[in-house]
Order: structure tokens, then sequence, then C-alpha cells
């Protein structure tokens, strides 16, 4: 089954308070807080669209697959890049780095980019 996973990448972006940030983009209280709590059944595509844009994401990023009979999924089913994941708390594993870390990470993420 899909579920919201909204909140989860918010917070991974650096966006700690995301209803917040949801009514920024124009979604109602009632819609926000039910896309954070994963009660929201229903949502405009242009809601999703908001939400992507704004968030430079795809709207896979928004959803997490749980097969509802785990003796059903196929390992090879294209559902499975939506499988449940920790939350990445780059802002705290950026604390406990060295400036020399943060210098070479900083490489990295420009490189990633193709900058």
């Amino acid at each position: 089954m899909l579920q919201w996973r909204v909140r989860e990448m918010l917070i991974e972006k650096g966006y700690p308070h995301p209803h917040k940030w949801l009514l920024q983009r124009k979604l109602s209280s009632t819609t926000a807080f039910k896309i954070i709590h994963n009660s929201q059944q229903r949502v405009e595509i242009k809601h999703i669209n908001n939400i992507c844009e704004a968030a430079f994401c795809t709207p896979n990023d928004l959803f997490v697959w749980q097969p509802e009979h785990e003796a059903m999924y196929k390992p090879e089913h294209p559902l499975q890049a939506l499988r449940a994941r920790a939350i990445a708390n780059i802002a705290q594993e950026i604390k406990s780095m060295s400036p020399e870390q943060i210098v070479a990470l900083n490489a990295v993420i420009k490189d990633m980019k193709g900058k």
C-alpha cells in the first residue's frame, strides 16, 4: 500500500516544519495535516506538482510502499523502489564532521550536481 512520505522527505531536505511548508504551497491546513499524518486519501495533481517543484523532487519521493501481503510481492516489482527507508539526518551528520570533512563533502555535492 502506498503511504505518504512528505514529512520525512521535507525533514531530510532541511524543512523542520513540514505542515507550515505545505501551507506556504497553498494547501489547506486540513490537507497538509492529513498528508503529514498519512491519512489523506486524495490530493489534486496541482498540489503534487507544487510540492515537487518547490521541494525539487519527483512524485516518487512523496510516497513509500509497503506490500499488504509480504508473500505476494515480487522483488523485481517496480514498486520496490518505494520501499520504506530511514530518514537521512544530514544536518546532524554535518554537525559531527570536521571542517576538512565538510569541505570534502561539499566537493562531492558539487560533483554530484555537475558543477
